[in-house]
């Protein structure tokens, strides 16, 4: 037996900010870490409507979870999801086994509130990752609507004036003028 099997197995289930705050937290304890997410990257939710609205690309928004604590010895990343967990028996398990903890974190990351108004989901998606950026966006770079519910035709010009502007905290954050057309008689 080695001297990382006698350690407290300390296991952090997420890798979001959560997961990755403990761990780095964590990273001068005596202690063995796992950090698991069923995704090998960790992603800044805060620019996703960026990345919706076309201002910035998948990947400058997410990065390999090993870079952010591949220097720290006593953390390792595994890509799994957790199937179930057994508090009594300090075990999590995966679709293909097991894996044994002392302490467990689970920063899974939140879910979408809606105030008791589910079938509001509907109509106004959140932006949690990367796939939910992509049905999200498609409503902002697909083609504009007119008040009336219908597509803007490909193969002319459309019949009504449309501009959009987005603002953050950071204050105006479209890259660029959004096409406007002119309004047809």
């Amino acid at each position: 037996m080695n001297q990382k099997d006698n350690q407290h197995h300390v296991v952090i289930i997420g890798g979001g900010f959560g997961g990755m705050h403990a761990a780095m937290k964590l990273r001068k304890a005596p202690v063995r870490i796992t950090l698991l997410d069923k995704r090998n990257f960790h992603l800044f939710q805060p620019l996703l409507y960026q990345v919706a609205t076309g201002g910035l690309s998948p990947g400058d928004i997410a990065y390999p979870i090993r870079s952010a604590v591949g220097r720290v010895p006593n953390v390792t990343v595994l890509a799994a999801e957790v199937m179930d967990i057994s508090p009594d028996q300090k075990k999590i398990h995966f679709a293909d086994g097991d894996l044994s903890y002392d302490s467990l974190i689970v920063a899974t990351g939140v879910v979408n509130h809606y105030f008791g108004h589910d079938d509001w989901s509907e109509h106004a998606p959140g932006l949690k990752t990367v796939e939910t950026r992509s049905t999200s966006g498609a409503g902002y770079s697909s083609p504009l609507k007119m008040p009336n519910g219908k597509a803007i035709p490909a193969s002319g010009a459309p019949t009504s004036t449309s501009s959009w502007q987005e603002a953050g905290r950071q204050g105006s954050n479209y890259p660029e003028p959004f096409p406007c057309w002119p309004i047809r008689p």
